[in-house]
């Protein structure tokens, strides 16, 4: 978890992968408060890595 980014490596018992590794940046250009930035990229991560998990078919 940083400033501008996440990334996220977990277990996935799919056929095609036994990992998925998830990296989100958003650009550099982005102002605001730093605490909020993050929290929200932490927000976004949480919702949207066991989305990506279930599509591909991950079952850890």
């Amino acid at each position: 978890m940083g400033d501008y980014n996440a990334m996220v490596s977990t277990g996935c018992a799919a056929a095609t992968a036994n990992h998925l590794v998830v990296q989100i940046t958003i650009s550099r250009q982005s102002g605001g408060d730093v605490a909020e930035r993050r929290k929200n990229i932490q927000a976004f991560t949480v919702d949207f890595v066991p989305k990506v998990k279930k599509a591909l078919g991950c079952m850890a």
